[in-house]
């Protein structure tokens, strides 16, 4: 393939990015059963994505977080299948990323892309102190077991300790060099485990103890970690899909967890020592860690689940649907034993997109600059078309027919006015194992809002789905860049099923020399 030359910005889509490898993961699926993971309850939040959850350490009350930025408080002993609110918590001002009760349950820790951690009371919902030390968004909070020490890390590649009842700076560490993802506590308060975006695990020493040791196995960034109850295994989830389950007296290569198709949100324990998992693939897995064994999983409608938090054997899971479930884990009645299983087919998601999903006005492109968006917002709509090939992003509003944006040469010439998404022609097409480029305007010439200018508004874990002649291919965002446009690596191959859609950057546009300086890039993998 050549590579393509800088042209002004109305007759060339904005294309570049940075690759970011998920290797194929092998499936391990176990027979599913409703035996032991059974969902009893849930309530509809929000008809946004929801990253995070939390229960109090007496199971009294639970916490959920997400993309319309407000925290609330559920009443979780009310009724065994249906949480109440009770209070709303508002003062973020981007999505809430990772929740933390205190052990007493007294406290509620929040993170935010708002670049802060926020401490509330949760009697009263009063805000105590705001964090504000961080430059990135902040993406884990945790307290100590002891309850001494509240430790929150972020995209800027520090962790921040301090005083959990008054805010007091402790210590930064801000050796990382590396965003961190997830934090972790041992459960005797002596280690911090930090998970980092290049797939390393770092073990910090508190108190009198000042050791440091780093894990190393992740392709890509750690998503999640817990500790065993006894302190001797950490447990690991990655974007890569894995999950790793390391001895902490060993140095010995830890043993992989096979089963999920996509990346893995979060993992923990239930009270009785077995492991809970969710994914990006749509799935709760249920885990014998000392056998090394999946028990059982369950598809709930095949959606991206963001984050668990678990109480004795009840889960509370959140996803992408907005929806806060809850889940019971049932003692086995028998031990279970899983023999070379047949492979589950994940399930279809639903034809029709959300409701307020933009519809794309396909009229030919127009001799003079429209006078409004090409866009409209439509309700009621009918599914995506049985013929032809369909983009859909229910998060952003984007709905769209796909074009082709030829090779001609250098560079891929589309009209300065093509309201429709593009395949870049060259790269693999959807049927085919490998990288799909897609590109479309952010922004059209007369400053209008292009096809993907709602890009921003999509995160890691939502869904996309591509139908072509009413045959759907599900994926699911694993990354977001903003990259400079001399960086070329978006059109290199890989060996999985990709889907990468490009734009120019808006905040980028130099006036000057009318050129687009950075591309936003959005990177998913195929589940469905």
């Amino acid at each position: 393939m050549k590579l393509f030359r800088v042209q002004k910005f109305w007759v060339w889509v904005c294309l570049l990015a940075l690759l970011v490898i998920v290797p194929d993961v092998r499936h391990s699926h176990a027979q599913e059963t409703d035996t032991l993971l059974s969902e009893i309850g849930g309530v509809q939040v929000d008809d946004k994505p929801l990253d995070a959850v939390a229960i109090s350490p007496d199971g009294r009350l639970g916490a959920s977080g997400g993309r319309d930025n407000l925290i609330r408080v559920w009443d979780m002993a009310e009724n065994d299948s249906l949480p109440a609110a009770t209070l709303l918590l508002e003062a973020h001002e981007a999505r809430i990323t990772d929740l933390a009760f205190s052990p007493d349950g007294t406290l509620l820790a929040s993170t935010s892309a708002d670049l802060t951690l926020r401490v509330w009371d949760v009697s009263s919902g009063a805000l105590l102190y705001t964090i504000d030390d961080f430059t990135d968004a902040v993406m884990s909070v945790t307290f100590s077991a002891d309850g001494r020490l509240l430790a929150a890390g972020g995209r800027d590649t520090s962790i921040w300790l301090g005083d959990p009842l008054t805010g007091e700076t402790l210590l930064i560490v801000d050796n990382v060099d590396q965003p961190v993802w997830a934090l972790a506590f041992s459960p005797d308060s002596t280690v911090l485990a930090s998970a980092s975006e290049d797939g390393s695990i770092w073990l910090w020493g508190m108190g009198d103890d000042p050791s440091l040791r780093q894990l190393t196995g992740h392709i890509g960034p750690v998503m999640s970690l817990t500790f065993s109850d006894d302190g001797e295994t950490l447990i690991s989830g990655g974007m890569d899909g894995q999950i790793r389950v390391w001895s902490l007296a060993s140095d010995d290569e830890p043993p992989v967890l096979h089963g999920h198709i996509a990346p893995v949100t979060r993992v923990d324990f239930t009270e009785d020592g077995r492991l809970v998992s969710v994914g990006l693939d749509g799935t709760v897995r249920l885990w014998d860690v000392d056998a090394g064994e999946q028990i059982e999983f369950v598809t709930r409608n095949n959606l991206p689940l963001t984050s668990m938090a678990i109480y004795g054997s009840t889960v509370a899971i959140v996803g992408t649907e907005g929806m806060l479930t809850l889940w019971n884990v049932a003692e086995p009645p028998a031990p279970v034993v899983v023999q070379n299983p047949p492979p589950r087919q994940v399930a279809q998601v639903n034809d029709a997109p959300r409701e307020d999903a933009v519809q794309v006005n396909n009229a030919p492109p127009q001799d003079d600059p429209p006078e409004t968006s090409t866009t409209q917002t439509q309700t009621n709509q009918s599914p995506l078309p049985d013929n032809g090939t369909y983009i859909s992003i229910p998060v952003a509003g984007i709905t769209s027919a796909i074009t082709s944006f030829p090779l001609d040469g250098t560079s891929w010439a589309i009209d300065p006015w093509e309201s429709n998404v593009g395949y870049l022609q060259g790269t693999a097409w959807l049927n085919e194992n490998g990288n799909t480029v897609l590109g479309g305007h952010s922004q059209y010439p007369n400053g209008n809002a292009g096809i993907f200018r709602n890009l921003y508004d999509v995160s890691v874990g939502d869904v996309i789905v591509v139908r072509e002649d009413g045959a759907d291919r599900q994926y699911v965002v694993v990354e977001i860049r903003t990259v400079y446009y001399t960086d070329l690596t978006v059109l290199y191959p890989t060996t999985h099923s990709r889907l990468t859609l490009i734009t120019c950057d808006v905040p980028s546009f130099d006036a000057v020399s009318n050129v687009y300086y950075d591309r936003l890039v959005v990177i998913a993998d195929r589940v469905g």
